[in-house]
């Protein structure tokens, strides 16, 4: 762990990313029109919310009041104005953010939550009350600078997740101590290395343990006094965490304390597992081809396990997989991504029920239930339904389901076909259910209930009435319950023990205490009950940082438990809470929070100004200043950035570029004026920059087709008038490509549909993902402009993967024409050089060049294809010098094929075909965290004895 890292730098582009796409648009990537927002306030908080959350927002507003006060008086500071807290149910999921000290804004989806978290705080009491630490926090360490006083700052992400954890939380199982203790173990601590899905929750568990550390051995004074310490830099208050830090532990280094808090855990732990059994001793485990597994279960004939979870880490999404259930354990990836952790096999095991997130109404994210067979053709059964966790009755008629609507969940059931769709259980209030199964008989559903008292219990409901009795009935953390075979019986994970174990009870167990609880194991690390066959249990072992195993043992066995034995001096942290704690918030028992206004939100009234970063500087021997100013709307329903030169001695000639962008309607129109350097190439040797004075106006509409998160359709129109005039045009004169200003008035429209699944390799190395664009685009004297023409432009291309997906034929076909005449600097045809294309839209220019052919071929129309043939050569180069970082290598063979022509001069039948073919390697450089490709080659031209032409170039792997 490095205190000196300064994590916070990445907060300005986060901040500008979160607010250029909008807060909640940035993950679901839709404007949602359809929401009408309000206002409530009260004494300390400002609860945004749109309609159907009227109840939810009340809740909010309690929870804010509720957590105000003690988070207040514990960090020492109150913001000066009311916090503002954005709510919404628009997709199914369960998170919340602040940004900075600017809002914050939750999702109000409860159901994840119960599956990821231990404890009795519900939803939004826990969220707020972590999400208004945030706001505190940064509220306190605020200066003068402002945002970017944050991001310079040095406060590391663990610290700020450290202490909303603490001041809001308690230490629990999953919020910290199961994945702490395990890479405590392990000697695995950084989570800033490799690609581990778990290094997010680690930096949360050790920032969790750490500042719980500090509160007990240096007092919670301490904390208060690192956030408040300043120093100065020419008589100006600045806040530096690493100086702050030191001063208020006195000490001379981070590493001094990472020493001390290190050896506390490692004695706790070392202890704690020393105490526990070794489960290798009397279960056997079953290897499987994921790296990550999240829900297993094993087909009625045994013939097959079903698995979700991680496959690779270079691409970490849920998959279904299905594992054969022998020595060769062939395995078949079913659905590729977003597949939930409860599916069910049909009781034939010729079909799967499951569930996964998909696009809904309004371009929402939403769970629907699914159905596959065994090779992986899926048909959806519900629509827009949000249902989840499906399990199939033993006759085959009905599948079982649980939906949340408003914080509620009860169960329904519907026949395979998605008919008949029909509430079950009627539960009310802030009441979750999460994996139901259908007894052996057929006659009851086993599920996990999270009460409105915050009680995590194991009920039996009657699958006719949807009656409920409870298996357990105490203050523990009882979940995941499984039928034994007979179904007499039920296994179940239980934290009573402090470490998730795996129960059994019987289902006569209806006392109002539980009875007949038997323990079956008492291990070190997480075990997970995920199914019960014949006579064994089949669980998910979870002790470890980089995997998880499935394991198999009886159930009828009795655990070598012992009272542990642990010095308190080693675990006094743990239970160690800040002086003013936030109480429990029960609903029912608070009152209502007084609420002194209720009005319509108005985006434009809430504009906000996050940074506006001046310095001084030259410019063609002027002295002036250059400038950034980001101004945004949390929803970003209005969004402003504007950066250039200001010219104080010649103001005529600043530079200007300013950015608005427009999220109140379905298509997000942004609007760009600038008079600035903008357009830049290579032509004869030499870099042509051109000036352009000018607007242009962009409306995107997103499209839904297929309801696939990772499959995407634009659509788009655009406007400009622009005023190019290249710099230093003599120094083009004798140029073979004329170099000219004009004056271009232009309409276009563009298609886009790229399908690619998220993968750590697609910038360097994608094995799958395919896409096609087709552009058009008129200019005419009318509108203006100094040229007429027509342009148009279609592109496409598919990554094929080979079985090992190690290796991949890469195809592409592009054709492009023009009548009238273009700007002469940007005509169609093949390029001399390879103009410099970053990815992520950077290009200098938009032609191609064939490889092994230096030379311009111009014409009106063209038509090019390229064949690659990529292989996978080193993993990491691991080379790093001056913030570069030369990463994974790749080796592929091509062909270039291409023609140019002039339309009425010639026909394609007759037009030269250029075809060359060469060696390539490709590199992934990673820059400050900015990530591109390079490339060198050889290429020979296909027809003709020459030497090779060597060449380098920076270039994407695919086309857009």
């Amino acid at each position: 762990m490095n205190i000196n890292k300064p994590a916070l730098l990445v907060l300005l582009l986060s901040v500008c990313s979160w607010a250029g796409n909008g807060f909640y648009s940035y993950y679901n990537g839709r404007n949602h029109p359809e929401l009408k927002w309000q206002v409530i306030e009260t004494e300390h908080a400002k609860i945004m919310y749109h309609q159907g959350l009227e109840d939810e927002a009340k809740q909010a507003a309690k929870a804010a009041e509720v957590c105000y006060g003690p988070i207040t008086q514990n960090l020492d500071h109150e913001p000066p104005n009311k916090i503002p807290i954005f709510i919404s149910d628009q997709d199914d999921i369960t998170n919340g953010f602040s940004v900075a000290n600017k809002f914050i804004a939750i999702w109000v989806n409860v159901n994840d939550y119960t599956d990821w978290t231990t404890g009795s705080d519900k939803w939004i009491r826990m969220v707020i009350g972590h999400e208004m630490v945030h706001y505190i926090h940064f509220s306190a360490i605020n200066t003068w600078m402002g945002l970017v006083g944050f991001g310079f700052s040095g406060t590391p992400s663990w610290f700020l997740e450290g202490m909303a954890q603490y001041e809001s939380e308690t230490w629990n199982v999953h919020r910290g101590d199961l994945l702490l203790r395990t890479a405590v173990i392990e000697d695995e601590m950084d989570f800033n290395s490799g690609k581990w899905i778990t290094n997010g929750r680690l930096m949360y568990a050790e920032g969790n343990s750490i500042v719980r550390y500090i509160a007990d051995q240096y007092g919670d004074s301490t904390l208060v006094k690192i956030l408040n310490e300043r120093q100065k830099t020419l008589w100006i208050p600045r806040y530096s965490f690493t100086a702050s830090f030191k001063k208020a532990l006195d000490l001379d280094s981070f590493d001094e304390f990472y020493r001390e808090w290190r050896r506390h855990v490692n004695i706790y732990y070392n202890t704690y597992y020393g105490q526990k059994e070794d489960i290798n001793d009397y279960a056997k485990s079953l290897d499987l081809p994921l790296v990550y597994i999240k829900g297993l279960q094993i087909s009625p004939n045994e013939e097959w396990l079903a698995v979700s979870g991680i496959t690779d880490l270079n691409e970490p999404l849920n998959k279904l997989c299905i594992v054969k259930n022998d020595s060769t354990k062939e395995t078949h990836i079913l659905v590729q991504s977003n597949a939930g952790n409860h599916f069910s096999f049909s009781p034939d095991g010729s079909h799967i029920a499951y569930s996964r997130i998909r696009r809904g109404e309004h371009g929402s994210l939403q769970n629907d239930l699914f159905i596959t067979d065994l090779d992986g053709n899926s048909k959806r059964i519900t629509k827009d339904a949000g249902a989840e966790q499906p399990d199939w009755s033993p006759d085959g008629a009905k599948l079982v389901c649980i939906k949340e609507d408003k914080g509620t969940t009860n169960l329904y059931t519907l026949a395979p076909d998605g008919s008949n769709f029909q509430q079950l259980t009627h539960f009310s209030g802030d009441v979750q259910l999460q994996t139901p199964r259908w007894s052996p008989d057929g006659k009851s559903i086993i599920a996990t209930i999270f009460d409105e008292s915050g009680k995590r219990d194991i009920a039996l409901i009657d699958a006719e009435t949807g009656s409920m009795i409870k298996l357990t009935h105490d203050e523990d953390d009882d979940r995941s319950p499984v039928w034994s075979p007979d179904g007499n019986n039920v296994a179940f994970t239980s934290y009573r023990g402090g470490t998730p174990d795996v129960y059994t009870v019987p289902v006569n167990a209806t006392a109002s205490e539980s009875i007949g609880i038997r323990q079956v194991t008492d291990v070190p690390g997480g075990l997970y009950s995920v199914d019960w066959v014949q006579d064994s249990l089949v669980t998910i072992l979870n002790d470890s940082r980089r995997k998880t195993v499935v394991m198999k043992l009886s159930p009828d066995r009795e655990p070598e438990s012992m009272p542990l034995n642990i010095n308190p001096r080693y675990t006094s942290w743990m239970t160690h809470r800040p002086p003013h704690d936030i109480p429990p918030l029960d609903i029912k028992d608070q009152d209502d929070p007084v609420i002194l206004k209720q009005y319509k939100y108005s985006p434009l009234k809430n504009i906000q100004h996050y940074m506006t970063i001046p310095f001084p500087a030259t410019l063609n021997n002027s002295w002036g200043f250059y400038f950034m100013t980001y101004w945004s709307e949390p929803l970003v329903k209005h969004n402003f950035t504007g950066f250039g030169f200001f010219d104080v001695e010649q103001p005529q000639d600043s530079r200007l570029f300013v950015s608005y962008i427009n999220k109140t309607f379905y298509p997000t129109i942004h609007t760009t004026l600038l008079r600035m350097p903008s357009t830049g190439q290579i032509i004869d040797d030499k870099l042509l920059v051109e000036e352009t004075v000018g607007g242009v106006i962009d409306i995107e509409f997103p499209l839904d087709f297929g309801g696939n998160l990772y499959s995407n359709h634009t659509f788009s129109v655009n406007g400009q008038w622009l005023k190019n005039d290249p710099y230093d045009v003599e120094e083009f004169k004798n140029s073979v490509i004329p170099v000219e200003k004009n004056t271009i008035g232009e309409f276009g429209f563009a298609y886009t549909w790229k399908k690619q699944r998220p993968n750590y390799n697609n910038i360097i190395h994608p094995s799958q993902g395919m896409g096609f664009q087709v552009q058009a685009s008129f200019a005419d004297k009318k509108w203006n402009s100094d040229l007429t023409y027509k342009h148009a432009l279609a592109d496409g291309y598919v990554n094929i993967p080979f079985p090992d997906e190690s290796s991949i034929l890469y195809i592409r076909a592009k054709g492009e024409a023009a009548d009238g005449r273009l700007p002469s600097q940007h005509f169609i045809g093949f390029d001399k050089y390879d103009q410099p294309d970053f990815g992520m839209g950077l290009k200098f220019s938009e032609r191609e060049r064939l490889r092994g052919i230096k030379q311009y071929l111009f014409g009106d129309r063209l038509w090019m294809a390229t064949v690659e043939y990529r292989m996978d050569l080193v993993p990491d180069l691991g080379w790093q010098a001056a913030g570069v970082r030369l990463g994974r290598v790749t080796l592929a063979g091509f062909a270039d094929f291409g023609s140019t022509w002039l339309n009425g001069e010639t026909s394609l039948s007759d037009a030269d075909i250029h075809k060359t073919y060469g060696i390539e390697f490709k590199n992934a450089v990673n820059f400050g965290g900015f990530v591109f490709a390079h490339e060198y080659g050889w290429a020979w031209l296909w027809d003709e004895d020459k030497d090779a032409e060597a060449y380098y170039r920076i270039r994407a792997v695919v086309p857009f």
